[in-house]
């Protein structure tokens, strides 16, 4: 599977290690070691992945709600209340960011550079975004009707100011599918809080039990969606997705060998690397006209683009043909 997993299982953990701190018992040892863990785990999740960084809003909000418990029953209240809890929190956040810097000191000038590359990329591929709405609604059509009633039953202003706040963060970058996976746990913050008030509140049972239907109809939508419509297509799919397929298509075209070859097809990366090709791969839009990649284009032994999208507009057939590539065969899937 793809990392996401681990960095969205680090942050939610994060939450989770701040929302079971036990508010009646304010100088536990315990809830410092909670605290403690909850920053520590908040360091962490951005060195599993550097997105989940749009998580650390929904981290703070729980770090307040968690320090007002404890402050509530507190024998010194005031800034008293508050700074064992901070202060736990911010140390273990702290020792976890050194920890996880210290190997990168090694060579931290080429890791710097890195990074500005890196940054320059994700600005130039925040020029092009997709829809986030469309993008759930094509894959869940059933999570937005739940996210809007659940708005409708309960306005958690903190949450929603928090998924502003991490929209923000990543319109800096290209929004694709896989990266607005990092909004579920908002999401799921905000249905449960609805469902929470939904049954807290003074509703007559009658009303309670339609609004209660509504909600399993909208979640199991996606249950199925997900647990069932999705797997069964990947299990239909399952030869298309075969990576030897990959590496006999790849071998019998060009064949093993230390070629360089340049594409965007990301699937054919393990494929390509087990052929001895060293693999190229654009990610973000390169100027077409520039000496430099004409002469990068030059060092170039194969080139494979699909016909049917202009590589996404990164770069076009007549740019590859003009630099001397031959349109060679087409490459189809059994």
């Amino acid at each position: 599977g793809r990392i996401d997993s681990w960095a969205l299982f680090v942050s939610v953990a994060a939450c989770w290690a701040l929302r079971s701190v036990d508010g009646h018992r304010p100088e536990s040892p315990a809830n410092a070691v909670k605290f403690f863990l909850a920053g520590s785990l908040g360091s962490l999740s951005i060195f599993v992945w550097p997105t989940a960084a749009v998580l650390v809003p929904l981290i703070l909000v729980e770090l307040v709600s968690a320090t007002r418990a404890v402050a509530r029953t507190h024998p010194e209240p005031g800034w008293r209340a508050w700074f064992g809890p901070v202060s736990s929190f911010c140390a273990g956040g702290l020792i976890a960011l050194t920890l996880c810097l210290m190997p990168l000191l090694v060579n931290l000038e080429a890791h710097l550079l890195s990074v500005e590359r890196s940054a320059i990329g994700h600005r130039a591929g925040a020029l092009v975004q997709l829809s986030i709405p469309n993008m759930y609604v094509i894959r869940s059509p059933w999570l937005l009707p739940a996210l809007l009633l659940s708005l409708v039953l309960r306005r958690d202003w903190a949450l929603i100011a928090c998924v502003a706040v991490a929209i923000v963060m990543m319109l800096q970058t290209q929004v694709y599918p896989t990266r607005i996976v990092y909004l579920l746990p908002y999401l799921v913050a905000i249905i449960a809080g609805a469902v929470t008030a939904v049954y807290a509140s003074a509703f007559a049972p009658r009303r309670k039990f339609w609004i209660a239907a509504f909600m399993v109809l909208m979640l199991g939508g996606n249950l199925w969606v997900s647990a069932v419509q999705r797997p069964h297509l990947a299990a239909q799919e399952a030869n298309a997705r075969y990576p030897q397929q990959f590496k006999d298509m790849l071998g019998d075209t060009i064949g093993p060998g230390p070629y360089r070859v340049l594409t965007t097809e990301w699937d054919i990366y393990y494929a390509a690397r087990s052929l001895g090709w060293e693999l190229y791969l654009l990610f973000i839009p390169v100027d077409r006209d520039s000496a430099a990649f004409r002469n990068f284009l030059e060092s170039i032994d194969f080139v494979i683009l699909r016909e049917s999208n202009e590589w996404k507009k990164l770069v076009r057939r007549a740019d590859v043909e003009s630099a001397g590539f031959i349109p060679h065969t087409r490459l189809t899937f059994k």
